[in-house]
């Protein structure tokens, strides 16, 4: 175990990647159990606007049989943290997006904070759940200065990064990309 000093960070990274989170068939059947897809809205829009985010999103709801999902990536996110982050973490209350990217699809720039339940997000997870050799571009990228970082893509790799962190998703040229998505919060920032 990594020893951290509770008042520095010594160690700090703009994310962390854990590759084999999940594996091809544990992948094919998370996107198997999107089926009342919605057009993606960013906080605030009524209706979609493909020029910010070209997407279709399906909300997973707490589940006895999706448990699971959660307590896998539960344990990269609590791991990640404790060594890189240090946040005070305690919710776990927002409902998991599996996210449909079709050819032309992305979302522009943003960050996962914002009002209401957003205001408690402290760490994006996205898990890539498409076989990157059956897509051409897409992908998710995070600004880390003046520079965007690509992040991994391999199937069933799980990216995690503070969400107040600037990213996007990238275009798709060809074919589907298929993500699963969670935030993780706690009290306020003090």
């Amino acid at each position: 175990m990594l020893n951290i000093d509770k008042c520095f960070l010594t160690n700090y990274q703009s994310y962390a990647s854990y590759s084999n989170v999940f594996n091809e068939e544990e992948c094919k059947y998370i996107c198997s159990l999107g089926w009342n897809w919605k057009d993606a809205l960013t906080h605030g829009q009524k209706e979609r606007n493909d020029d910010v985010r070209n997407s279709d999103v399906f909300w997973l709801e707490p589940r006895n049989d999706l448990m699971w999902i959660w307590e896998k990536m539960k344990y990269y996110i609590e791991e990640a943290n404790s060594h890189i982050w240090q946040m005070d973490l305690e919710k776990y209350q927002e409902n998991m997006q599996l996210t449909r990217y079709k050819k032309n699809g992305h979302y522009d720039w943003h960050i996962d904070v914002g009002n209401y339940k957003s205001s408690f997000r402290k760490l994006s997870c996205v898990v890539n759940l498409s076989n990157e050799k059956k897509y051409s571009g897409g992908g998710n990228l995070i600004k880390v200065g003046q520079k965007a970082k690509i992040l991994p893509k391999e199937q069933g790799t799980l990216n995690i990064f503070p969400s107040y962190t600037l990213h996007k998703a990238k275009k798709i040229k060809k074919g589907t990309r298929m993500s699963l998505v969670c935030w993780v919060g706690g009290s306020h920032y003090k």
